[in-house]
């Protein structure tokens, strides 16, 4: 497309100004980019940043230029958005761009936990019967699996083998087992079962393994959403009983508290503040005043930044969605589906221009392709003397080197993964091309939401060619 517009300076023939009341069905939303319509039927697209009764500022997007547009020069098609548009939320907007996700969804009820990686895959802490436990957060996993040796250690209650689970390598069994209480930060799940199997299979260094595969049934529950980019994990732990949840999620100022050495939580919103103490006001109206050092040490953070103004802000900011603060960084939000039927999250993409989908699998260190797709999509495909390994053991695996993986518009080149003949799936519920990982979740500081049912990435500035590595 040429931008005309730019070459003669925005140069907009005159037309008489269209009254404001032809905006009231229009919508403009604060930062979005608006196609804006020449004297010759040229275009421009750009975003507003400033209007006043006799102009509107823009901002291009080709060249990143500001102009001025007088209002009654302006096109006939373009004078409803421009009315439509309101400054004082484009300013409430572009304080959302320093909102981080953390601070969004814990003034939602969410408590934030800290993953560390450990050969790519998503690590938590917690507990399971009151005993230090490490948790592996695996969307591609429905059920939730448990290591039989460490359910025995936590002496939970194992029945019979009688049950069979597949994984990208082949099947084993496995056994309902009850687990009295877990826990994963303030989230504490009582009297439910997971599967017990030997995670040792195929495995060449469990002690860096986790005692639990923390699957999709719990993780849609709690309303998770994992941030590769703040490299955290959201929990609602309201949540966790069913029996029990709330119908609406905390808004406005009101955050989760808790109390220093990892003492009891508590929900409320700051009234006021002093150096030394803190008056915070319960969801009920009581109010009380504590030291701010009696705090956890990210409360005291946020009680140390705490401003009346971030109060007003937070209390407007509270029908500001993850996909609306993703969205000002220039992320792309991608819906998944989960079709009847099935257990798992896809996203769609293309892959050397064949259309196909992908399981959205943080429990894959890496992206990895279905052998018969492969075929299909004309990738090449080395000899077989790799393996995958994972739930049902190991499988031979090949080499594979595609042109082009495209999700959303953003590209990666010339790459390569493994192939697994019917190891990714034998009945393709495991989606058709195979499974993205977190290898491409960490290129693309992709957020993963359940609430939203959304999948976002950001489009990196460059994406290297590492074929030849």
């Amino acid at each position: 497309m040429k931008n005309l517009l730019l070459t003669c300076g925005l140069a907009f023939l005159s037309f008489s100004f269209i009254p404001a009341a032809l905006a009231e069905t229009v919508v403009a939303k604060p930062g979005e980019k608006y196609v804006f319509t020449g004297p010759q039927g040229q275009q421009v697209e750009a975003v507003i940043i400033d209007k006043t009764d006799e102009a509107v500022k823009i901002l291009a997007t080709a060249n990143s230029k500001e102009y001025t547009l007088p209002l009654s020069r302006l096109n006939p098609k373009d004078v409803p958005y421009v009315n439509a548009w309101d400054k004082s939320a484009y300013e409430f907007m572009e304080r959302c761009r320093t909102l981080t996700i953390t601070e969004l969804l814990e003034s939602r009820g969410y408590e934030a936990v800290p993953f560390r990686l450990v050969n790519n895959s998503v690590i938590l802490d917690g507990t399971i019967n009151g005993k230090p436990a490490t948790f592996q957060v695996d969307t591609g996993a429905y059920n939730t699996l448990i290591h039989n040796v460490s359910a025995e250690g936590f002496q939970c209650d194992i029945g019979p083998y009688d049950e069979v689970i597949r994984g990208v390598g082949g099947t084993q069994e496995a056994a309902n087992t009850m687990v009295d209480t877990f826990s994963i930060g303030e989230t504490v799940i009582k009297g439910e079962s997971m599967l017990a199997t030997d995670m040792t299979y195929g495995v060449d260094d469990f002690s860096e393994s986790s005692d639990v595969l923390f699957g999709a049934m719990f993780l849609a529950r709690l309303e998770t959403v994992v941030s590769y980019a703040e490299r955290k994990v959201f929990f609602r732990p309201d949540l966790a009983d069913p029996d029990n949840a709330p119908t609406e999620e905390l808004s406005g100022s009101f955050r989760r508290f808790q109390m220093a050495d990892g003492g009891s939580t508590f929900i409320g919103k700051v009234k006021s503040k002093t150096e030394r103490d803190v008056t915070l006001e319960s969801k009920d109206g009581k109010v009380a005043t504590v030291p701010i050092s009696t705090l956890a040490e990210k409360d005291r953070s946020f009680v140390y930044g705490w401003t009346e103004d971030l109060a007003f802000f937070l209390e407007k900011a509270q029908d500001v969605s993850v996909e609306d603060i993703l969205t000002l960084r220039r992320y792309l939000p991608l819906a998944y589906t989960q079709p009847e039927g099935h257990r798992h999250i896809y996203i769609d993409a293309v892959v050397n221009e064949m259309d196909t989908n992908f399981v959205i699998d943080t429990g894959a260190s890496s992206t990895s392709f279905e052998s018969k797709f492969s075929e299909k999509a004309g990738a090449e495909i080395g000899p077989y003397d790799q393996f995958v390994i994972g739930v049902g053991g190991k499988r031979p695996a090949a080499v594979t080197r595609y042109d082009a993986l495209t999700i959303g518009g953003v590209t990666v080149r010339n790459r390569r993964v493994l192939s697994s003949d019917k190891g990714i799936s034998s009945s393709n519920e495991l989606g058709e091309a195979g499974l993205l990982g977190t290898d491409l979740f960490l290129e693309w500081g992709a957020v993963i939401s359940y609430k939203e049912k959304k999948l976002f990435i950001r489009e990196p500035k460059a994406l290297p060619d590492l074929a030849g590595r």
